[in-house]
């Protein structure tokens, strides 16, 4: 998978462990760039095994992915293609998304 970022600041904090761990402490830090590597290395979000990845639409319809880290926190992303892939029915198809654009690292109440 190929990553982009919402903005400067939080590829700074994914790309620098230094930063991850100033903004959310050594724990959610590891669990993250854990995280991304995972991403990195998966050919599909099936493939994710850890964070109990999330399929959703957001506010605005559009489609994203929420993957756990510990303590609330979440992984927050959205396909990154020109034009999404879709499958035979006009739907997302997540299997052969490969590019994710990473919109936030949060916390959340379970629920």
């Amino acid at each position: 998978m190929e990553f982009a970022f919402e903005n400067k600041e939080l590829r700074a904090v994914c790309e620098n462990r230094r930063k991850a761990e100033a903004k959310f402490g050594v724990k959610i830090a590891q669990l993250l760039f854990d995280r991304l590597a995972d991403l990195r290395a998966a050919d599909s979000i099936s493939d994710l095994v850890v964070g109990d990845p999330k399929v959703y639409d957001d506010s605005e319809g559009l489609p994203n992915l929420k993957i756990e880290l510990a303590n609330n926190y979440v992984i927050i992303l959205r396909p990154n293609h020109v034009e999404l892939p879709k499958d035979k029915n006009g739907n997302l198809d997540w299997a052969i998304v490969t590019r994710l654009k990473i919109m936030g690292i949060e916390t959340q109440k379970h629920e």
